[in-house]
C-alpha cells in the first residue's frame, strides 16, 4: 500500500524514491552520452554571472544546480533545441525545474538587451554610416492554433523576428516575436522600427519586402523599366558572344541588329521579352 512522503512501495520489500531524478532515469532505462555545444567559455561565464547576481539579489538558497550548470542547461536548450525531458535527464533535475531555469534565464537576458533607441544612438556614436534591416523566421513546433504561425514564404511554422545589424553583420538589436504569417514591413511598423530609424537619421538598407517603407530605408527597385532594359541588353550581348566567336562578321551584324530591334521595341512600350531574347534564354 502507498506510504506517505517521498517513499512508497513498488513491490514487497522494495521502496523507490520518486523524487530522485537519477532514480527515475534508471527506472526508465535512459542512456547517457557526451555531447558538445558550439559556444565559447566567455558566453557561459557571462550567463552564469547574470544568474549568480540574480540569485544573490533574491536570496535564493539550496538551488538544484549551481549558476554554471544552470547557464549550460539554458545555452544547450537555446542552441540545440532539446526537449525539457532530455535536458532534465542529462542534468539530473526534473522537467519542471529545467523549464523554470530556462524561463528565468531568458527573462534575465531579455531585460539586459538594449532598447531600439539606445541601439541606434550607439550606432550613431560609433560612426556607422548605414545599417541593415532584415527579418528572419525562427522555426517552431506546430501548436493547436498553428494557422497564424505558418509562414507561406518559408512553408514552415515559426515566429517572425526583425533584426538590425551593422555593415559587418554584427547584430545590434532584435525585436520581439510575431506570428510567422506577419509580413516584414508590417512587423517593422508594429515594432516602431521605421519611426525610430527616421528619428535617428541613419540610412538603412533592406530587401524588397520593405518596399513602401517610410524614412531613410533604401530598398531595391522592383520592375524598373530602365534597369530591366539594361539587364536584358547585357544578357542578350552575353548570349550572343558565342555566335560572334563562331560565325564571324555575319553573326556580329545579326547581334547588332538584334540589339537595335530590342531597343526600338522597348521604346514603343512593349514589356514582353523579344523573341530572340527568349530564344537565347
Amino acid at each position: 500500500m502507498p506510504l506517505f512522503g517521498r517513499w512508497r512501495e513498488e513491490a514487497p520489500g522494495r521502496r523507490v524514491d520518486h523524487h530522485n531524478p537519477h532514480r527515475r532515469n534508471q527506472e526508465l532505462q535512459v542512456l547517457f552520452y557526451r555531447a558538445a555545444v558550439d559556444l565559447s567559455h566567455q558566453t557561459l561565464n557571462y550567463v552564469a554571472g547574470v544568474i549568480r547576481r540574480h540569485r544573490k539579489a533574491i536570496g535564493s538558497i539550496w538551488p538544484r544546480l549551481n549558476p554554471g550548470r544552470q547557464s549550460l542547461l539554458v545555452l544547450v536548450y537555446l542552441r540545440k533545441g532539446e526537449t525539457y525531458t532530455e535536458l532534465a535527464a542529462g542534468f539530473g533535475v526534473s522537467a519542471s525545474t529545467a523549464w523554470r531555469y530556462v524561463e528565468e534565464t531568458v527573462a534575465l537576458l531579455s531585460a539586459r538587451s538594449p532598447k531600439l533607441g539606445q541601439a541606434l544612438r550607439k550606432a550613431k556614436r560609433d560612426g556607422l554610416h548605414y545599417l541593415v534591416l532584415d527579418g528572419t523566421l525562427i522555426r517552431t513546433d506546430r501548436i493547436k492554433a498553428d494557422r497564424p504561425y505558418f509562414s507561406g514564404k518559408h512553408r514552415v511554422h515559426g515566429m517572425n523576428v526583425q533584426v538590425i545589424a551593422s555593415p559587418d553583420g554584427t547584430i545590434l538589436w532584435t525585436s520581439g516575436a510575431l506570428p510567422g504569417k506577419a509580413h516584414d514591413l508590417s512587423a517593422a511598423r508594429i515594432w516602431g522600427i521605421l519611426r525610430e530609424l527616421e528619428k535617428a537619421g541613419i540610412i538603412t538598407l533592406a530587401d524588397k519586402a520593405y518596399q513602401g517603407a517610410e524614412g531613410p530605408v533604401i530598398t531595391p527597385y522592383k520592375g524598373d523599366p530602365a534597369g530591366e532594359l539594361a539587364a536584358r541588353v547585357v544578357w542578350f550581348v552575353i548570349c550572343r558572344v558565342r555566335w560572334i566567336m563562331k560565325g564571324g562578321p555575319r553573326s556580329l551584324i545579326l547581334a547588332a541588329f538584334g540589339v537595335f530591334r530590342c531597343l526600338c521595341s522597348h521604346a514603343r512600350g512593349r514589356s514582353r521579352r523579344c523573341w530572340w531574347l527568349r530564344r537565347s534564354g
